[in-house]
């Protein structure tokens, strides 16, 4: 089915923590979609192997260039029948440009699709039915074309940095190190969009989107700070003053009203006040909490960079 509303989903993996929003993509909810996009760091467009590039897929790339939003794309359903990773990625750079720059490649092809490789390692992983990878040789019907994208990545990482490009035209290596931090500057900026491929229903690739997202994508910290309307700024640090932003509020059959913020600076702990400048009134706060799709699990406090929900705000 498709997404109505946005849902929070909270994942932990390797050491850290993050917050996907799973906002629609379908026009009649954009509002939903433009209130996610506001407070994320990164904005993953889930392209389908089948349909290609669509029309809002165009619109919420609109709005991401508008807020300088960082993107990730990742081409999915590449296990259905007339799927192409080859054609939706040419579709992909002609529409948004050559900056769209794979790291996977797919192993397989419709029914047989199996796994991908890693433009990156230069390694093949094929993925049994629990999403466990297993490392294995790259085919070697697809070496040319790995070494191709190989190549063009390097080529894009080169140009990120006027020493790694010297070098590179000299002849020099380029580690893994240094393709990693390149991706990171690139998709920092917005000047660079990394492809990534799979198949989200047989799990195939995640492990590789969340592991690229944690290694290469933005944390809180290395946004700009946040200008309030007064002109003032806050940097998202854990003991600076508290701010934070309601984008989405939510009734609840058991709660009432449940209010999603994302906190840009010091910490909101339940059993406290927060004042509503919008209002200029003060707002009890009786407990806070995160939502895992429509589950609630209670924490002590949310603090800079997080996102959370507050039930019952009388003015908020």
């Amino acid at each position: 089915g498709i997404s109505v509303s946005t849902a929070l989903a909270p994942v932990e993996w390797n050491g850290h923590k993050l917050n996907v929003l799973d906002a629609p993509g379908y026009a009649d909810f954009f509002g939903e979609l433009r209130a996610a996009m506001r407070v994320a760091d990164l904005a993953i467009f889930v392209v389908s192997g089948v349909e290609g590039v669509e029309v809002q897929t165009q619109v919420a790339w609109n709005y991401a260039e508008e807020l300088e939003l960082p993107r990730i794309i990742f081409v999915n359903k590449l296990d259905r029948e007339n799927s192409s990773f080859r054609s939706t990625l040419e579709q992909l750079r002609d529409v948004f440009g050559k900056a769209c720059a794979p790291l996977n490649l797919p192993l397989g092809r419709e029914h047989d699709f199996r796994g991908i490789i890693s433009v990156i390692d230069v390694a093949a992983y094929g993925y049994d039915d629990h999403g466990k990878a297993t490392e294995e040789p790259v085919p070697d019907d697809r070496k040319a074309r790995v070494d191709e994208v190989h190549t063009d990545l390097l080529d894009s990482v080169a140009e990120t940095d006027d020493d790694l490009l010297e070098r590179y035209l000299e002849g020099g290596e380029i580690s893994r190190e240094e393709i990693v931090k390149a991706l990171h500057d690139g998709i920092d900026d917005a000047t660079l969009f990394p492809v990534l491929c799979g198949s989200a229903t047989k799990l195939i690739g995640i492990d590789r989107l969340v592991d690229t997202v944690i290694s290469a994508g933005p944390s809180p910290l290395d946004r700009p700070p946040v200008e309030g309307e007064d002109g003032t700024t806050r940097e998202p640090k854990p003991d600076a003053p508290m701010s934070a932003l309601v984008f989405k509020t939510m009734t609840d059959p058991y709660v009432g009203r449940v209010s999603f913020f994302r906190v840009y600076s010091g910490s909101i702990r339940g059993d406290g006040s927060i004042h509503n400048a919008s209002k200029k009134v003060d707002e009890r706060v009786g407990g806070v909490f995160t939502m895992r799709g429509k589950g609630q699990e209670v924490i002590s406090e949310i603090p800079a960079g997080d996102i959370g929900a507050i039930a019952k705000l009388n003015h908020t």
